[in-house]
């Protein structure tokens, strides 16, 4: 009894140590595909485990998180960085001044159609800006008045325009402010029946120590030029900084009116009223009567650390989960078509390898093996293996990127601003030998991919090489067009 004791003992240690080795199998063939593909790739074709490809896609999600972890290090967002506060108006004799998330906001009666805007600290951001109606003769602002209905969170003042003595219209400015909104301002020009200037235009002056206006990806210095020039048409917005390079920029002013529509932008030195030095004029539309924008700063703040980049994080490995596995699913499935169409009368073939040893018929277990999908597609998943090389070299690549600033007025930004940072990226990026090596590195592990896939078919089937070679570069091609359509 003991003796049969010891030897069920013996048996379960015998498993149990069997199991573990599996186990560790399992673990180990996804880098010796890499290593030693051959002889790995003969390894799984005996006993393919849908727990070894589990275990690449699960490989290939936490190397992704890695590399988005490295590139959020090297990426700047502009974003307001303040703690939302409710807009509080503070009332002086000669001043309303509106204290909001986004910083200090001034308006004075006795410049009705003006706006300063400073840091909660006073520091100065918009040093002065002003509306002015454009027309064939010069027009005056007379009799302002301040709405009654103006409050923490909203301020109206109206003026009279006059031509000399005769009054030829009204100009409004609106300002609506809340927590965590950005700040709503209007400007609206109402005609009398005295309007007999023609065409006119709504033109928004804009002085602030910061002198460099970003213009794509790359910025031009208002203060180089002598006098108002044309720098940009069709724009829906102008971004400024304090530095020639914006990826520099860890603050910018930016104002914004694509809510309303594109306007024509000049800058240069100018003197306007008493104010001499380096302007920023918004001209809109000809006969446009009411204009919306606002003006607030932007603090560039690395990605990583802002509060969406779990949402971020959280979206990029849905996606890379579900396109891994679709992307397994189409080359797995193609490669399985063409073998089965064009391999029919090769499945019994031996590869010139092979036949230089003992020739076997194939047994009817090993065809049973081979008429079924699900082998053969755990089989070519581990040709994915190559993809979590990939991840690591360009996640090592990016690290020794330089920074990038990452131009979004919201979040999440819109197509245009996507747009707009990938050319900043790009231009920034790529003209490195590094992003220069990681283009042709990603070019190489594509070729990788279906060398792999040939192996996995001459290894599974007994195809000649040439034949595999063949099979793996068609399926590739399928996969290819499929995942470009399907874009992922």
């Amino acid at each position: 009894m003991t003796k049969l004791t010891s030897k069920n003992e013996q048996e379960k240690e015998a498993t149990g140590k069997e199991t573990e080795h599996k186990t560790l199998k399992l673990l180990v063939y996804p880098f010796a595909v890499i290593v030693s593909p051959f002889k790995a790739f003969k390894e799984i074709a005996k006993n393919p485990s849908f727990k070894g490809f589990a275990f690449i896609i699960l490989l290939i999600i936490v190397t992704s998180i890695g590399v988005q972890y490295v590139y959020a290090s090297k990426v700047f967002i502009s974003v307001s960085g303040r703690q939302p506060i409710s807009p509080t108006l503070h009332t002086f004799p000669d001043a309303y001044l509106y204290v909001t998330t986004f910083g200090n906001y001034t308006f004075k009666p006795d410049q009705p159609n003006s706006i300063n805007y400073t840091f909660i600290d006073d520091k100065p951001l918009t040093e002065y800006s002003v509306f002015l109606v454009n027309t064939t003769e010069t027009l005056t602002l007379v009799n302002p008045f301040v709405s009654t209905d103006t409050s923490d969170t909203f301020y109206q003042i109206t003026t009279d325009l006059n031509q000399s003595t005769t009054k030829v219209g009204n100009f409004t400015l609106t300002a609506e402010f809340s927590q965590n909104e950005r700040p709503k301002f209007s400007a609206f020009l109402n005609k009398t029946e005295e309007w007999n200037l023609g065409n006119f235009s709504i033109n928004w002056f804009i002085r602030s120590p910061y002198t460099y206006l970003a213009n794509r990806t790359t910025t031009i210095n208002l203060a180089s030029e002598a006098t108002l020039s044309l720098l940009e048409t069709n724009a829906s917005r102008a971004e400024l900084g304090n530095t020639s390079s914006m990826n520099n920029w860890r603050l910018s002013i930016l104002n914004d009116w694509s809510d309303h529509d594109t306007a024509t932008i000049y800058g240069g030195n100018y003197t306007l009223f008493t104010y001499s030095g380096t302007w920023l004029d918004v001209v809109f539309d000809v006969n446009d009567p009411e204009i919306d924008l606002t003006t607030v700063s932007l603090t560039y703040s690395v990605f990583l650390s802002t509060n969406f980049f779990g949402d971020y994080l959280l979206s990029i490995v849905i996606v890379d989960t579900v396109s891994s596995l679709l992307s397994w699913v189409i080359y797995a499935g193609a490669l399985l078509l063409i073998v089965k169409v064009f391999g029919e009368e090769v499945s019994k073939e031996v590869s010139k390898e092979v036949s230089k040893e003992v020739s076997e018929e194939i047994s009817e277990e090993e065809s049973k093996k081979r008429s079924s999908w699900r082998p053969f597609f755990i089989l070519v998943g581990y040709v994915f293996s190559v993809f979590i090389v990939r991840t690591v070299v360009n996640a090592v690549l990016i690290s020794t990127l330089p920074e990038v600033n990452f131009q979004a007025a919201t979040w999440p930004p819109t197509q245009a601003e996507v747009i707009l940072a990938n050319e900043n990226r790009i231009a920034t990026w790529g003209s490195t030998l590094v992003f220069q090596v990681g283009t042709y590195f990603n070019l190489l592990v594509e070729v990788w991919f279906a060398v792999l896939g040939a192996i996995a078919v001459h290894t599974s089937r007994k195809i000649t090489w040439g034949k595999a070679a063949m099979m793996s570069i068609l399926a590739y091609l399928i996969y290819l067009i499929l995942r470009l359509f399907l874009g992922f």
